[in-house]
C-alpha cells in the first residue's frame, strides 16, 4: 500500500502541478485577437501572425466561427504585408467560407478584396480583378444591405489602384475622383489612399507639383491615423517625383532614406524594395553609379525572394544600366534579358486582353535599350517585335517568336519591308527583302518628331503648299540609308510597320524623286508588327451574282430631339448625304448583291450578324487620343429615347469579323488614337484587325465628303477589276495624284491600308455570262441534237 499512496500522492501532485501550468499559459483569445491587431499596427508581423492563429484556434474550439474568421483575417493580413501572399492568400479563403458560412455579408466582402489584393502584389492581375468583380457582384445582388455602400467603395477603390497600376490611368481617376464625391465617410487613411493614388495618376497625367501637393496631403491623414505603412508608401511616391519629374535628386535621396528607415523599423519588407528601388534611381542619375547599384542589388534580392517579379525587373534594369555605365555591356545585356523574363512572366498571370492593352507602357525602355545594343539584324528584329502589338498578336491567337530567317523565307519577291522603331535619343530602320535583311540607326530626339508632326499637319490641310518643304528633311531620315535597294527595279512593294510618331506619316506621299511621289513608283501598306497576321485560308475564285457582297452603313440619321444627347451634346454632327450615292455607287461597282443601311436604319444591330466579305462604313467617327474607350464610330440610334448610337473602340473587338476580307471606314481620323508604347496606335483599324478583319482601309486625318466619296467609288472599281486590294487603293490614289485639282495629299494621302495586302476580289459570275452560258448550252444541245438526227 504504501506503494499505492506513493503514487496517488505524485499523481495528485503532478495533476495540480500541470493544471497550475495550464492555467498560466492559457490566455484569453479576445485578449490574443487585440495583441494581435496591435503588433499588425505596429509592424510586427511576425509576432501578429502568432498570436492571430493561437487565437484562431482558440475561437474554433469555442465554435465561434465569427471571431475565428477576423483572427484568420489578421493573421492573413500580416502575411500579406510581410510578403507571404501564399500563406495569406489560404487564411483569407479560410476567412471568406467562415463568413458565408454565417450569412456575414461585410466580412465576405471583405475577404473578397483581401484575396483580390493579395493576388495583385503577387502581379496575378487577371485574377486579382476577377476576384474585385465577384465583389461588385455581391453587393449589387444584396444592394440594400448597411454595408453595401461601405463595400462599393472599398471594391470600387481597389479596382481603380489595379487600372492605375496597368496603365489604365483614366479609368483609375474617374473611379476616384467618383469616391471622394461619394456621400459615404471615408475614414482618414482611406481618404489618404485615395489621395496618394491621385497624386500618382497626377504625376502621370503630367502635373508633378499638383502631385506634390496631394502627396503631402495624403501623407498628413496617414501620420494622424497613424498608419505608418501608408506613410512609407507616399515617402515613396513623393521621392519618385522629386527624382524623375524635377530633378531634385537630392531631395529624393532623403526622402527614400526617411522611407526606408521606416520601412525597416516597421519590417515591411515589399515597401523597403520600393525604398532602395527609387533611392538607387535618384544616386544612379547623380552619378554615384557605385551607391546606386548596392541599393540595386538589395532591392532585387529581396523582391525575388518575395516572388515580386514587379520590382525584381525594375531593379533588373537599375543593375543593367549600371553595368553599363561601368562599361560591362554584356553584364548590362544579361541583366536586361532577365528583365525581360520577369516582365513576360508577369504579363502571362495579367488575364485578358484588356488588362493587358497597356502591360507594356513603362516596361519598353527594357526592350528600347536591347535594341539600341543589338548587334545583328535577327536580335533587333527580335526585340522589335518583342516590343509591340503584343495584345493584337494575343486577340489573333498568335503565339511565339518567329525568328527573322523564317519571315524572310515568306517576303515576296518585289516586296520591301520596312519596320521602324523609334526610341528616346535615337531610331533605326530594319529592312528586309526575299533577298537581304539588315538595319541602321539614326539620331532621333523631340526635334524630329516635331517636324514629323508639322509635316503631317501641312499634308492634311489643302491650303497648305509648303508640305514639299516640310517633306525635305523629313525623307533622308526614314528613306535614306534605304535608297539603294528602293532604287532596284524589281522592288515594286512597301510594308511599312511605324513606330510613335511615324504612325501618323502616310509614307506614299513623301517624294521619292524631286517629280515623283513614292506612291508614283510603289504599292504601300502597313502593318503593326510582323508577326501580328493572322492566317487565312484561301478564299473562293469566284462568286455568285446571288450572293452578297457588301454590306454598308451610311448617313445615320439622328434620333428623337427629345431623346438624350448622350456624348453629343455640343457636337451637332452634319448630315452626310454624299455618302449614299458613295455606297450606291460601290454596290453597283462589286456587283452581286448589297445589303445598305442609311439614315434611321444605319444602326449598330447590322453589324451583329452575318456580313457580307467587304464591310463599308460611310459616317462620322472620333478618336479620343487620352482615352481610346471614348472612341466611337457614329451611328443612328437604336431606340427612340436615344439621340445617337455609337460604336466604340472596345465594342468593335467583338464583331463577327472572320469572314470578312475588307473593312473600310469612310470616316474622318478612324486610323489614329492614343499611342501605347509597347503596343502602338489604339485606333479603329487596329481594333478591326483584332476582331479578324483581313484587311481595313482606314483615315489619318479628317476627310471631305466629296473627295471621300470619289477616291472609295476609284478604289472599288480597280478591286472588283482584279487588282490585289493594295494595288487597287494606289490606283485610286494616282488619279488623285493626276489631276492638278485633287493633286494636293489632303485630298487622297488620308487612307491607308492595314493588314493584308496581296488579296483579290472573287471574280464575280454575272447574270448576263450565266445567260450567255445557257444559251451556248442550248445551241450546242440543238447542234448535237441535229446531228444525231441525220
Amino acid at each position: 500500500m504504501p506503494g499505492a499512496l506513493e503514487w496517488a500522492l505524485n499523481f495528485r501532485a503532478s495533476f495540480f502541478v500541470l493544471l497550475a501550468f495550464a492555467a498560466y499559459g492559457q490566455e484569453d483569445p479576445q485578449a490574443q485577437l487585440k495583441q494581435a491587431d496591435a503588433a499588425l499596427d505596429g509592424g510586427q508581423y511576425a509576432v501578429a501572425v502568432e498570436k492571430a492563429q493561437r487565437a484562431a484556434a482558440s475561437f474554433k474550439k469555442s465554435g465561434n466561427a465569427e471571431d475565428q474568421a477576423r483572427a484568420i483575417t489578421t493573421a492573413g493580413l500580416a502575411q500579406m504585408y510581410s510578403g507571404d501572399y501564399a500563406a495569406a492568400i489560404a487564411n483569407f479563403e479560410d476567412a471568406l467560407g467562415l463568413a458565408r458560412d454565417v450569412h456575414d455579408f461585410g466580412p465576405e466582402i471583405a475577404r473578397l478584396n483581401d484575396i483580390g489584393n493579395a493576388l495583385y502584389f503577387r502581379g496575378q492581375y487577371g485574377e486579382a480583378m476577377a476576384k474585385y468583380e465577384e465583389a461588385q457582384a455581391r453587393i449589387r445582388a444584396v444592394p440594400n444591405d448597411q454595408w453595401s455602400a461601405w463595400g462599393r467603395q472599398l471594391t470600387t477603390a481597389n479596382i481603380a489602384i489595379l487600372y492605375q497600376t496597368i496603365g489604365q490611368n483614366d479609368r483609375a481617376l474617374a473611379l476616384y475622383t467618383g469616391l471622394l464625391k461619394s456621400a459615404q465617410t471615408l475614414e482618414p487613411f482611406e481618404r489618404a489612399q485615395m489621395l496618394a493614388n491621385i497624386g500618382v495618376l497626377r504625376r502621370r497625367l503630367g502635373d508633378p507639383q499638383k502631385a506634390l501637393e496631394t502627396y503631402r496631403a495624403a501623407q498628413a491623414l496617414y501620420r494622424r491615423s497613424a498608419h505608418r505603412d501608408g506613410e512609407i508608401a507616399v515617402l515613396n511616391n513623393t521621392g519618385i517625383v522629386q527624382v524623375m519629374d524635377l530633378n531634385d535628386l537630392k531631395g529624393a535621396e532623403s526622402t527614400f532614406t526617411e522611407a526606408l528607415k521606416l520601412a525597416e523599423a516597421s519590417g515591411n519588407r515589399p515597401l523597403m524594395v520600393h525604398a532602395h528601388i527609387y533611392r538607387g534611381e535618384a544616386i544612379f542619375r547623380a552619378g554615384r553609379q557605385q551607391q546606386a547599384g548596392a541599393d540595386f542589388q538589395v532591392a532585387g534580392d529581396l523582391a525575388k525572394a518575395l516572388g515580386q517579379q514587379e520590382e525584381e525587373w525594375k531593379a533588373l534594369y537599375g543593375l543593367s544600366r549600371v553595368a553599363r555605365a561601368r562599361g560591362d555591356m554584356a553584364e548590362g545585356k544579361r541583366l536586361l534579358q532577365d528583365a525581360v523574363k520577369a516582365i513576360e512572366s508577369l504579363r502571362l498571370k495579367a488575364g485578358g486582353a484588356e488588362l493587358r492593352s497597356t502591360f507594356l507602357a513603362d516596361k519598353r525602355a527594357v526592350y528600347d535599350l536591347l535594341i539600341q545594343d543589338a548587334s545583328s539584324a535577327s536580335e533587333v528584329f527580335h526585340w522589335m517585335e518583342e516590343s509591340r502589338a503584343r495584345t493584337l498578336r494575343d486577340k489573333l491567337g498568335i503565339s511565339g517568336a518567329r525568328p527573322l530567317e523564317e519571315i524572310q523565307r515568306e517576303v515576296q519577291v518585289g516586296t520591301l519591308i520596312l519596320e521602324y522603331w523609334i526610341g528616346e535619343h535615337s531610331a533605326a530602320v530594319l529592312w528586309i527583302t526575299r533577298e537581304q535583311t539588315g538595319f541602321e540607326r539614326f539620331k532621333w530626339s523631340e526635334q524630329e518628331s516635331a517636324a514629323v508632326e508639322g509635316l503631317v499637319a501641312a499634308m492634311s490641310d489643302p491650303g497648305r503648299a509648303d508640305w514639299r518643304e516640310l517633306s525635305g528633311p523629313v525623307t533622308p531620315w526614314l528613306l535614306g540609308m534605304v535608297r539603294p535597294i528602293l532604287e532596284q527595279p524589281s522592288i515594286r512593294r512597301l510594308e511599312i510597320v511605324p513606330d510613335g510618331v511615324l504612325a501618323k506619316l502616310p509614307f506614299e506621299a513623301l517624294p521619292f524623286t524631286s517629280s515623283e511621289l513614292l506612291v508614283e513608283r510603289f504599292v504601300v501598306s502597313y502593318a503593326p508588327s510582323m508577326r501580328a497576321s493572322a492566317e487565312r485560308a484561301a478564299g473562293a475564285r469566284f462568286r455568285w451574282p446571288w450572293q452578297r457582297s457588301l454590306t454598308a452603313l451610311a448617313d445615320p440619321a439622328a434620333g428623337s430631339p427629345k431623346g438624350s444627347a448622350g456624348l453629343e451634346a455640343n457636337r451637332g454632327w452634319s448630315a452626310l448625304p454624299q455618302t449614299r450615292t458613295e455606297v450606291a455607287e460601290i454596290g453597283q461597282v462589286l456587283g452581286g448583291r448589297s445589303e445598305v443601311h442609311e439614315g434611321a436604319d444605319a444602326r449598330k444591330v447590322w453589324l451583329t450578324g452575318k456580313l457580307a466579305p467587304v464591310l463599308h462604313l460611310a459616317t462620322h467617327a472620333l478618336a479620343d487620343a487620352q482615352n481610346p474607350d471614348l472612341s466611337y464610330i457614329l451611328l443612328a440610334p437604336n431606340s427612340a429615347d436615344q439621340r445617337w448610337g455609337y460604336l466604340f473602340l472596345k465594342e468593335v473587338e467583338g464583331l463577327p469579323l472572320s469572314k470578312v476580307d475588307l473593312v473600310t471606314l469612310s470616316a474622318c481620323e478612324t486610323n489614329v488614337g492614343k499611342f501605347v508604347p509597347g503596343e502602338g496606335i489604339q485606333s479603329f483599324s487596329s481594333a478591326l484587325v483584332s476582331a479578324g478583319a483581313r484587311s481595313v482601309v482606314a483615315s489619318l486625318w479628317k476627310v471631305g465628303d466629296r473627295s471621300t466619296a470619289e477616291l472609295m467609288v476609284r478604289f472599288y472599281e480597280a478591286l472588283a477589276g482584279g487588282m490585289p486590294v493594295a494595288d487597287a487603293l494606289r490606283e485610286a490614289k494616282l488619279q488623285f495624284v493626276r489631276s492638278p485639282q485633287s493633286a494636293h495629299p489632303a485630298h487622297w494621302a488620308a487612307f491607308v491600308l492595314s493588314g493584308d495586302s496581296d488579296w483579290e476580289l472573287p471574280r464575280l459570275i454575272r447574270w448576263w455570262w450565266m445567260a450567255a452560258a445557257l444559251c451556248l448550252a442550248a445551241l450546242l444541245a440543238v447542234a448535237l441534237l441535229r446531228l444525231k438526227g441525220r
